[in-house]
C-alpha cells in the first residue's frame, strides 16, 4: 500500500452535547436534527480490523457533513457507551482542533478536550444503525465501561457491506488503468463512496491524469469501475506507481481503501552492466573501480552506492567520482551517485589507509545498480599467529605428532595481540564451521584460546582455524592438521554411535571405544555402504566372547584383551551351490590380542589349538537359515562350517541360534581354533580371520524308493516328518525333542505325491499336505524343502495315516493304532479322516541303548559312549538321548541287536564296561 490503510464504518445517527460531567452529557441533540448527514468513524490499521488499548489508543477521526455540505473531520477518543446496559452509542471526546460546523438554524462549536481538569469540551455519540438513542431533557447518560467496545464495533464493521479497491498494473501506453471498487455483500440502502488520486513515484498531469469522484451502488450492486487516464511519455524512468484512495463512504464499512497503480515503463532505462576492479593493493595504494552503464541518458540518473566487505570506515578515505559523476549535491556521505547525461562508463576511486593495525587481508565491496566488485586491501603489518593440536588431546605415541584417539580433539590458537575478543573457529576443507568457541578475558591475558571440534571419525583432518573480531571478521587464519585413530576395527565411530545409542551390548560403555565389541549395518552391502546413515532395524553386532550355554539369550561375556578388526560386508566371493540361498552378505572379522596385552585366553584347554568364539547378534527380525558357509580361496569351493549346535561344547564352527523361537536365526556363535579349520589365514599366529555367511540350503529332491521317513516328537507332543537326516537333527536338538525313529518309508513312482510341511507360528504345529490339500487353519506357512513322498488314500500298500485334531488346532498325523496307543481321544484330539497312505516295511522305532550295543564295533560309536559315561549317570537323562540321536543321525546307520529286542542299559553297560543306570 502507498497510502495509509484505514477501516471505517458509518452511522445513521447519534448525538451532540455538552460534557458536563463523567458519563453524563447535557444539551445534547440528535445530529440528523441539525442538519447533519454522513456519520463515519475512522482509523488506520495494519489488520484491517479496529484496535486500540483503553485510554488514547482507542482514538480515531469522526466524519460529519454539516448542514451546509461541507465535511468536517474531528479527530476523537471512544470515553463512554449509552445506554448503561446492552450498548447502542459509542461516545468520543474530541480532540485536536476545534470545530464550527453548519445547522439548520445557525452554527454548533466543537470544543476539543485539553485533558485539563475542569476543561469544557463536547462529547459526540454514533449510535449503531438499527439501533436508538433515547435523549432525556436533553441529557444522554451511560458509563465508563469501554472494555469490548472495540469488539463491538469490529462485530458492526463485519455485519456492514465492506469496500474494498483493486491494485492493478497497466503499461504506460496503455491509455487507460481500470480499477474495481467492490461491495462485499448486496446492500439495501444507497451505498456511496468518495475516491481521489494520490501521486507516488507517478506524477499527477505527467505521468496520469488526477482523478476524484463519487460511486453510488443502488440497492442490490456490488461493483463499480474508476478509470483513470495514463500518460505515454518519452522519459526512460522506469516502473512508476499511484493510488486510488477511498473515503467518506456511507452505508458501508471500508476495509481496503487503497488501490496501487503500477505504470509500467515502456521506455529503455539506463542500467548498470558491470563494475570491474584492478588488482588487489597494499594499504596506502588507491583501489580502482570502473562502472559500465548500458546506454547513454539523455537526463541524469541517480544510482545508491552501497558499500560492505570486511574493510571499515577507518580502512580508506572519501571516495572520488571520475569524470561523467558526482556526489548529490555534493556530499559523498549520500551514497547517492547522480551520472551526468550521455555518460556511459565512470570511475569511483579508494584512497586505502596505511595503519599500523595488524589484521588479515580485507575486503571493499562497491555495489551499485545490483552489480558488485570485490577490491581487496592487504596488510603490510605482520605478527606471528599459529594453531596446533592442544598437547593434551595429542595422546598418540608422543604429543607432538598430532595422532590421537580422542573424536573430539582441541585445538590452541596463539596470537597475542589478536586474541583480543571475539570468537574462534574450526573450518573444514569443505567451508563448514566444526567448531567454534568465544575468547574470554583470560584468554586475552593468555593471548591463546583453545577450540574444540564436532566429534569426528577416524582419518586425517585439515582444518583452518581462525580468530574472528566482534563483528565476525577474520583477522588471522592458518592451518591444523590431526590424525584421529581409535580402535582399529574398521568401524568409523559415526557408524557405531548411529544406532542403539552407540552401545548395542548395553554395557554402559560406548562401542567405538571398545576393542572387542562393534555395531554396524551387517542386513545388506547397501545398508553397510550407508554407513551411519543406514536404518537402525540393519544394525547388528560382532563381538570377541561366548554366551551363557543355558541362556544364549544373554548378554555376551566379552574377551577383556580381544581386538577386533577388519570388520566389514562384502558380496560373496563366487556363486554359492545348487539349492542355498544367501541370507546375509558375507561377514568379515578378524580376532586377535591388543597390542601389548596378554594373549587370547584358550576357551578350552582340553583341546589342541586355542579356541575362541566370536558372537554375531544380526539384525533386528533374524534371517531364515539353516547353514553357515565359509569359502576356500585354495579349492575354490564351499563349505558348511556348522558345529554340533551345542554352545557347551567348543567344537570349531558356528552354533545358529534362534532366541526367540520365531524359526529365524538371530545370533551366530562362531568357535574358532587358530590356524585350525576355518582360521582362512591357517597360521598358528594369534590372529584368527573368519568370514562367513549365512544361508539357507532346500533339501535335496525326494530320495529313491524305500527312503525312511524320520519321525521327531516334538516337546509339544506334535510330529515332524522328513527324509533328510540332517533336517531330523536339526529338528530334534533341544530338551524334549525326541527322534522316534523311521515311522514309514517315502514312496516313489507312480501314485505318489509330495506332502509339504506346514508350520502354523501361533500354535507352533506342524503339519503335513499335498500341493491342493486345503489345511486346518489359513495361517500355516509352508517350509520349503522339508517333508516326504507318500500315497494318496486308499492307493498305499501300508496303514493308512489319519489326521487327528484337537480344540487347539493341534495336529497329528498317525496310524489309528499309533492314536489309540498314544491316547490321543482322552488329550481332546478327533479323527478327522484319512490324508495319505504308505508302507511301513523298513520302519522302525529308534532306541539309543539299541544303537549303541548295535554299532560297538565302531571307533566313534565306542569314543561316544566313554564321553557319554562322564557326563551321565543314567541312559535316561535327556542329554545322553540327544547326544545318541545327533550321533546316529549324523551316521544313519541302522539300528538294533542281534536277539531282536529293545537294549537296556544293562546290555550297554555289558557291552563297553560302563555303569549307567536306568
Amino acid at each position: 500500500m502507498l497510502a495509509t490503510t484505514t477501516v471505517s464504518v458509518s452511522f445513521s445517527n447519534g448525538f451532540v452535547g455538552d460534557a458536563t460531567k463523567n458519563n453524563e452529557a447535557s444539551n445534547s441533540a440528535y445530529l440528523t436534527s441539525l442538519g447533519w448527514s454522513n456519520f463515519q468513524f475512522v482509523q488506520t490499521t495494519n489488520n484491517g480490523l479496529f484496535g486500540g488499548t483503553q485510554g488514547n489508543d482507542y482514538s480515531g477521526t469522526i466524519l460529519i457533513t454539516d448542514a451546509a455540505n461541507v465535511q468536517h473531520r474531528i479527530d476523537g477518543v471512544i470515553n463512554w457507551r449509552a445506554p448503561s446496559g446492552n450498548v447502542s452509542t459509542m461516545v468520543f471526546y474530541a480532540t485536536g482542533a476545534s470545530h464550527t460546523l453548519a445547522t439548520t438554524t445557525g452554527t454548533y462549536f466543537i470544543d476539543p478536550y485539553t485533558e485539563t481538569n475542569g476543561d469544557p469540551h463536547t462529547f459526540i455519540g454514533l449510535t449503531f444503525n438499527g439501533q436508538t438513542l433515547a435523549i432525556s431533557g436533553g441529557k444522554v447518560t451511560g458509563n465508563a465501561a469501554t472494555t469490548g467496545l472495540l469488539d463491538t464495533l469490529n462485530t458492526y464493521l463485519a455485519n456492514q457491506p465492506q469496500l474494498t479497491v483493486s491494485d492493478v498494473t497497466v503499461n504506460e501506453d496503455g491509455g487507460y488503468a481500470t480499477l474495481t471498487v467492490a461491495l462485499s455483500k448486496a446492500s439495501t440502502d444507497t451505498v456511496t463512496v468518495k475516491y481521489t488520486t494520490q501521486p507516488d513515484t507517478a506524477t499527477a498531469g505527467s505521468d496520469y491524469t488526477a482523478t476524484s469522484g463519487s460511486l453510488i451502488f443502488s440497492p442490490g450492486q456490488t461493483t463499480k469501475t474508476v478509470q483513470i487516464a495514463i500518460t505515454d511519455d518519452a522519459l526512460a524512468e522506469g516502473d512508476e506507481t499511484f493510488s486510488l484512495v477511498l473515503s467518506d463512504s456511507s452505508f458501508a464499512a471500508i476495509t481496503d481503501n487503497t488501490g496501487v497503480i503500477t505504470i509500467r515503463d515502456n521506455d529503455v532505462t539506463q542500467s548498470v552492466t558491470g563494475i570491474s576492479v584492478g588488482p588487489a593493493v597494499t594499504e596506502g595504494a588507491n583501489l580502482v573501480y570502473t562502472v559500465a552503464l548500458n546506454v547513454a541518458s539523455p537526463t541524469p540518473v541517480e544510482y545508491t552506492l552501497g558499500r560492505s566487505g570486511t574493510a571499515g570506515a577507518s580502512d580508506y578515505g572519501t571516495l572520488i567520482l571520475g569524470s561523467g559523476a558526482s556526489w548529490k549535491n555534493g556530499d559523498p556521505t549520500s551514497n547517492t551517485i547522480v551520472v551526468a547525461a550521455g555518460t556511459t562508463s565512470f570511475t569511483i576511486t579508494a584512497p586505502t589507509v596505511d595503519d599500523t593495525e595488524i589484521e588479515n587481508s580485507e575486503t571493499l565491496v562497491l555495489t551499485l545498480g545490483g552489480k558488485s566488485a570485490v577490491g581487496t586491501i592487504n596488510d603490510n603489518d605482520k605478527v606471528p599467529f599459529g594453531a596446533d593440536l592442544d598437547p593434551r588431546t595429542d595422546n598418540g605415541s608422543s604429543n607432538t605428532d598430532n595422532i590421537t584417539s580422542i573424536i573430539q580433539p582441541e585445538f590452541t590458537l596463539s596470537g597475542g595481540p589478536l586474541v583480543r575478543g571475539g570468537t574462534v573457529q574450526l573450518v573444514d576443507s569443505q567451508g563448514r564451521v566444526t567448531g567454534t568457541t568465544a575468547i574470554t578475558a583470560a584468554d586475552v591475558t593468555a593471548g591463546q584460546v583453545n577450540v574444540k571440534t564436532v566429534p569426528l571419525d577416524d582419518g586425517v583432518y585439515t582444518f583452518q582455524a581462525r580468530i574472528l573480531d566482534a563483528s565476525g571478521q577474520v583477522k588471522a587464519q592458518a592451518p591444523v592438521t590431526v590424525t584421529i585413530v581409535t580402535d582399529r576395527d574398521g568401524v568409523m565411530p559415526s557408524v557405531e554411535r548411529a544406532a542403539y545409542n552407540g552401545d548395542f551390548n548395553r554395557d554402559g560403555l560406548a562401542d567405538w571405544e571398545q576393542n572387542n565389541v562393534a555395531q554396524l549395518p551387517l542386513a545388506s552391502i547397501s545398508a553397510y555402504l550407508a554407513g551411519k546413515y543406514a536404518p537402525q532395524q540393519s544394525f547388528g553386532a560382532i563381538m570377541a566372547g561366548t554366551v551363557d550355554a543355558l541362556h544364549p539369550g544373554t548378554s555376551v561375556q566379552l574377551t577383556s584383551n580381544a581386538q577386533l578388526a577388519d570388520l566389514k560386508v562384502t558380496a560373496a566371493p563366487a556363486p554359492l551351490p545348487a539349492n542355498t540361498v544367501a541370507a546375509t552378505p558375507m561377514l568379515h572379522f578378524t580376532v586377535t590380542a591388543q597390542t601389548g596385552l596378554q594373549p587370547l585366553s584358550d576357551m578350552d584347554p582340553t583341546r589342541p589349538g586355542l579356541q575362541t568364539r566370536v558372537v554375531i547378534d544380526l539384525p533386528a527380525g533374524g534371517v531364515k537359515a539353516n547353514d553357515f558357509f565359509k569359502w576356500n580361496p585354495v579349492s575354490k569351493t564351499w563349505y558348511s562350517f556348522l558345529d554340533d549346535q551345542r554352545l557347551d561344547t567348543f567344537d570349531n564352527g558356528a552354533t545358529l541360534l534362534d532366541l526367540n523361537g520365531d524359526g529365524k536365526i538371530d545370533r551366530v556363535v562362531v568357535t574358532l581354533t587358530d590356524g585350525g579349520p576355518g582360521d582362512e589365514d591357517g597360521l598358528v599366529n594369534g590372529t584368527i580371520v573368519d568370514p562367513g555367511m549365512l544361508v539357507f540350503q532346500n533339501l535335496p529332491p525326494a530320495p529313491p524308493a524305500a527312503t525312511p521317513v524320520f519321525s521327531i516328537r516334538m516337546a509339544s507332543g506334535d510330529r515332524y516328518y522328513t527324509t533328510s537326516a540332517a533336517d531330523a537333527a536339526r529338528m530334534a536338538q533341544g530338551t524334549g525333542n525326541v527322534l522316534e525313529g523311521a515311522r514309514f518309508d517315502s514312496l516313489e513312482g507312480a501314485g505318489s505325491q509330495h506332502f509339504n510341511a506346514y508350520y502354523q507360528p501361533f500354535t507352533k504345529d506342524w503339519y503335513f499336505a499335498a500341493d491342493g490339500q486345503p489345511m486346518p487353519y489359513a495361517c500355516y506357512q509352508r517350509a520349503d524343502g522339508a517333508g516326504f513322498n507318500a500315497a494318496l488314500p486308499g492307493q498305499g500298500s501300508g496303514a493308512a495315516f489319519h489326521l487327528y485334531q484337537n480344540a487347539q488346532g493341534l495336529t497329528q498325523l498317525v496310524t489309528v493304532a499309533e492314536a489309540a496307543s498314544l491316547g490321543l481321544a482322552g488329550q481332546g484330539y478327533s479323527d478327522k479322516g484319512v490324508k495319505f497312505s504308505t508302507t511301513t516295511s523298513s520302519a522302525f522305532v529308534f532306541d539309543a541303548e539299541g544303537y549303541l550295543v548295535a554299532n560297538r564295533s565302531n571307533a566313534s560309536v565306542a569314543a561316544l559312549v566313554q564321553t557319554l559315561a562322564g557326563q551321565y549317570h543314567a541312559t535316561s537323562e535327556a542329554g545322553f538321548v540327544e547326544a545318541v540321536e545327533q550321533h546316529y543321525l549324523a551316521q544313519v546307520t541302522l539300528v538294533g541287536i542281534p536277539h531282536g529286542s529293545a537294549a537296556s542299559a544293562a546290555d550297554l553297560n555289558a557291552a563297553f564296561g560302563t555303569h549307567f543306570g536306568v
